[in-house]
């Protein structure tokens, strides 16, 4: 049993040194790919013991609900979480595929390219604070236009006892979509595109019935219809048209059935443009 016994201890007297860098290496940044976008892991994967977006706190990502190509644009991080007293959080965009997309300044406070990406933004260094902290990221869109981004956010609130131990973590997301398509949206070569859609109708809408969103030209390929509420987040995504991707008839039909009342976002994208329809549900 001695002998047992002084291994564990001999084991724990030099961990204990390489947990406590990991610790202080962290606080000053959390290591890239930690975001809980998919293919990611999560602040969890170092900070265990409790469950994931635990109900007493929140981690919400603020943006407008479009971007135009070429802007740049803040989106901000709040964490909260009555109980905590340090703050530490990463955060990415992806495109549909996938695929990072436009550039973060760093140059703002408390902030700071991750460790191992260009891609990945943290905290510089993790932030003392009674129950809640934010920051604000600067994020400069693609000039061409990308279609639909993915902000991919995970936060540590911590208790700041500089273990591991007892600490909380919370994921979010927010979608954005690309406002109406300019020439600078083709590909480079391309002619533009002279499919464009108009105004939809009827407009207000009741969910049970389908909406129209007349087109005009001929779409270049398949057409993708997706629906987004005002918060950006989507509710609705697929192809339009037949197997062949052909499109028929003079306009889009759109169901709406099991959408609350409110305000939506349809996005048609064709090839690399993509046009933004607003429409009102009044009552299901």
């Amino acid at each position: 049993m001695n002998t047992v016994h002084d291994i564990s201890l001999r084991v724990a007297v030099v961990l204990m040194p390489v947990l406590l860098l990991a610790v202080s290496l962290n606080r000053g940044g959390a290591p890239a790919f930690s975001t809980g976008a998919p293919g990611e892991g999560t602040c969890a994967a170092c900070h265990t013991g409790n469950p994931v977006n635990d109900e007493a706190g929140s981690l919400q990502l603020t943006a407008p609900a479009m971007y135009t190509p070429g802007e740049t644009l803040d989106v901000t991080v709040r964490a909260v979480r009555p109980a905590a007293a340090r703050f530490g959080f990463q955060i990415t965009a992806k495109d549909g595929t996938g695929s990072p997309v436009g550039s973060f300044d760093v140059s703002a406070e408390n902030i700071q390219l991750a460790l191992g990406s260009q891609d990945h933004v943290t905290h510089a260094p993790a932030a003392d604070s009674d129950g809640e902290f934010q920051w604000v990221i600067p994020w400069e869109a693609p000039s061409v236009g990308a279609g639909e981004v993915t902000f991919y956010a995970a936060a540590n609130m911590a208790n700041a006892d500089f273990t591991t131990s007892g600490d909380f973590i919370y994921t979010a997301q927010r979608t954005l979509m690309q406002a109406d398509a300019t020439d600078t949206d083709r590909l480079d070569g391309a002619f533009p595109s002279r499919f464009a859609v108009g105004s939809a109708y009827p407009n207000p809408i009741a969910s049970h019935v389908r909406l129209h969103i007349p087109m005009e030209g001929r779409p270049s390929g398949r057409v993708y219809v997706r629906i987004f509420d005002l918060s950006g987040r989507l509710l609705q995504s697929g192809p339009y048209g037949d197997a062949t991707g052909a499109v028929h008839g003079s306009s889009l039909e759109v169901q709406t059935e099991g959408l609350t009342p409110g305000v939506y976002m349809a996005q048609i994208q064709d090839g690399p443009s993509v046009h933004t329809v607003p429409f009102v549900v009044v009552v299901r």
